[in-house]
This record gives C-alpha cells, structure tokens and sequence, in this order.
C-alpha cells in the first residue's frame, strides 16, 4: 500500500478499512444466478478500483447488471 502510494498509484487518503469496507459490500452482492453475481461483482470491482486510484482515469465500466433489491432497500429508496 505505501508504495502504490509513494508512486502516485493510490489515494493518499486510502487506508486499509477501506479495502474491508469494499470486501463486506461485494459479500452483501446478491443475485439470482452465480453468472449475475459474477457480472455485478466485476462492475463493482472495477468501480472501486477507479475509487480507489490517485488519478481518475476515464476506465469503461462493466456493464451493468440488473440486481433485484430487497423490500427495505426499495423502501429507503421511496423515502429519499
């Protein structure tokens, strides 16, 4: 991590509980097949790598994938 950092690689403000933090939000990915999920993980993998990088590089994304959400993630979304 401090040479990624050290080579302009990776944010300054990058520590190590933000790569748990992307680890425990990719475990929280569900989806209705192992195929749908892998797609989703990739999108959201690259997502935090982009995140993650010092310089934001304009990378295309995966594409996206439709992910069913849950009763209380629809309704925190009717809310805001």
């Amino acid at each position: 991590m401090g040479r990624a950092k050290a080579a302009g690689l990776l944010r300054r403000d990058f520590v190590l509980e933000d790569f748990s933090l992307a680890l425990m939000a990719n475990e929280g990915i569900r989806a209705e097949s192992p195929a749908l999920r892998l797609a989703a993980t990739r999108r959201f993998a690259a997502l935090m790598i982009q995140a993650f990088r010092a310089e934001r590089a304009p990378t295309p994304l995966p594409p996206p994938v439709r992910l069913p959400l849950s009763r209380e993630g629809v309704a925190r979304l009717d809310r805001s």
